[in-house]
């Protein structure tokens, strides 16, 4: 029989397979016994990753907790063409918050300066600046993360909205995604930069800039740390710091590429834009007139993300329907019967799995 076609016909018949299985017993292959996957006979289940037709089987629990934690890092670009857009964001703030209710959440706040402090004007040089976070409650506070458990919602939109509004005395050379692997990088120390990454929370960065990294895009970043420009490179970095685990979604109000209704834009946000798509974070418009939609809709995504979880690796399609397979054992009993999606490693349900140790069953390069 032709190897192809058996190969097809087994495609066809994983369906079945899946569902005969129920609540899937296998645990995550050792890799000690590989078979082709395009081989007749193949067990899908013994199929290891020693080249690119071959996968692995992998079972993990996650523990999904009853009160689902959020902390949000913002990014501001503080130089000298952003005061519009500060203002702006700044004012409409509370269609992002009002979002975010019923959440537990945290709030810090950063630049895109680079350098190890930034200027500010009538005032010395503030260390806000390389993944360091400004203060809510003054220029020379101690309050550098807002706490859902701590202020009221009226009390962090004024604060939050006072922050967004930092100055534009900054660096040109605007650095959003080296500015959060800094943050993150940080976080490897005791400080206050480890004391906002919560280990079960959800990591959400909100880049607000009218240029691109580095400006004209990462390539243009200096040689110096340019690698912490780029987006795997933070992705990786936020795992190796904060876990394997740790799911990241990455939203830019940027001057989207190919927008040419944009006119208060400085560089289209290539990059940042990339760097949206690989974490299935929003991308939304920073040339607005009025940011209570673009706000919104990043709340909305914030939101989500409490009904996401990070698998070890990035799920395969095995049925070849055209998306990434995997099948959740509830500790209840019963499969989870929902719709969902997959971007990456990152697994987001229609409707929020219930509180307790689930186990994911799925297969991977």
């Amino acid at each position: 029989m032709n190897q192809r076609f058996v190969w097809i016909l087994m495609i066809l018949a994983w369906p079945s397979f899946w569902n005969a299985c129920g609540e899937v017993t296998f645990e995550a292959g050792s890799g000690s016994n590989s078979k082709n996957c395009a081989l007749e006979g193949a067990d899908l289940s013994n199929c290891f990753n020693s080249d690119p037709t071959k996968l692995r089987d992998v079972s993990q629990s996650i523990n999904v907790a009853a009160q689902s934690e959020v902390d949000v890092l913002f990014v501001v670009d503080n130089s000298g063409s952003m005061s519009q857009e500060q203002t702006g964001i700044g004012n409409k703030i509370n269609g992002f918050l009002s979002k975010l209710n019923g959440l537990s959440w945290q709030i810090a706040i950063t630049t895109t300066d680079d350098r190890d402090t930034t200027p500010i004007t009538g005032d010395t040089n503030r260390p806000w600046s390389d993944g360091q976070f400004r203060p809510f409650d003054s220029n020379t506070g101690t309050q550098y993360i807002l706490r859902s458990s701590q202020v009221s919602a009226a009390d962090a939109q004024t604060k939050l909205s006072n922050a967004i509004q930092m100055g534009v005395d900054g660096s040109g050379n605007e650095r959003g995604i080296n500015a959060t692997f800094r943050a993150v990088e940080r976080a490897a120390q005791p400080g206050v930069n480890r004391d906002f990454f919560r280990p079960n929370a959800k990591l959400a960065v909100i880049l607000i800039s009218d240029e691109d990294e580095c400006s004209t895009g990462a390539a243009a970043c200096p040689a110096t740390n340019a690698n912490k420009s780029v987006p795997q490179n933070l992705i990786d970095q936020v795992k190796s710091t904060l876990g394997n685990t740790k799911s990241l979604s990455f939203n830019s109000i940027v001057y989207i590429p190919g927008d040419a209704t944009c006119a208060t834009g400085a560089n289209q946000g290539n990059v940042y834009k990339q760097m949206s798509n690989l974490t299935g974070g929003a991308l939304v418009s920073v040339c607005a007139n009025d940011y209570t939609t673009p706000l919104t809709v990043i709340g909305n995504r914030v939101a989500q993300l409490v009904n996401s979880a990070t698998l070890s690796c990035p799920p395969v399609d095995v049925n070849a329907d055209g998306k990434a397979d995997v099948q959740v054992a509830l500790a209840g009993g019963g499969n989870y019967s929902g719709s969902y999606t997959v971007n990456g490693a990152d697994v987001s349900f229609s409707t929020p799995l219930p509180e307790g140790l689930h186990k994911f069953y799925f297969f991977c390069r």
